[in-house]
């Protein structure tokens, strides 16, 4: 991630008080108030972001929220190749898409997350509801079908009981 994205979110941190577990985790100190102190910030960041794949999310997430999509795409894309299993990068980047409106590439990766973890019943109930919206009710009771086969006594299973249904 280069310092120019690097200072955006600094400058994010300091200016937004909604950051504080990040900023505690990546070890930014503040003054008695629990404001940040800005000069050590870059430091902290530049030194805890390449050991901490979990707070380079973080951060990759900050610059999506910044409006900085194509970039935090391709933070994320970087941070596929180091860890292509991984299912909260994968869904960062399925969110990503969703966020540009790339709908093709969203369920993509979205797939890419069944194959990893076959009992994220969330993710079965996305693809459950976009198979109904294209019409696709074969794949939307497919998708049913799997979460109420392993998730039948939650909150999801009853959100797709009730929702992936076809009303003639």
């Amino acid at each position: 991630m280069s310092k120019s994205y690097l200072n955006m979110i600094v400058i994010f941190l300091y200016q937004s008080e909604s950051q504080p577990y990040l900023i505690k985790k990546v070890g930014i100190p503040t003054d008695e108030n629990n404001r940040v102190m800005l000069s050590s910030q870059i430091v902290a960041l530049n030194k805890n972001l390449i050991l901490d794949p979990k707070i380079k999310l973080s951060l990759i997430n900050i610059l999506y929220d910044l409006g900085q999509k194509e970039i935090a795409l391709a933070e994320l894309k970087n941070l596929e190749k180091s860890d292509p299993e991984n299912p909260d990068i994968l869904n960062a980047i399925a969110y990503v898409y969703f966020g540009l409106g790339d709908r093709q590439n969203y369920m993509n990766y979205l797939n890419k997350i069944t194959h990893i973890d076959p009992w994220n019943a969330a993710i079965y109930l996305e693809l459950g509801v976009l198979a109904k919206q294209d019409k696709d009710y074969i794949n939307m009771n497919l998708m049913k079908d799997k979460i109420l086969s392993f998730a039948e006594n939650n909150l999801i299973s009853k959100i797709a009981a009730d929702s992936l249904t076809v009303t003639p």
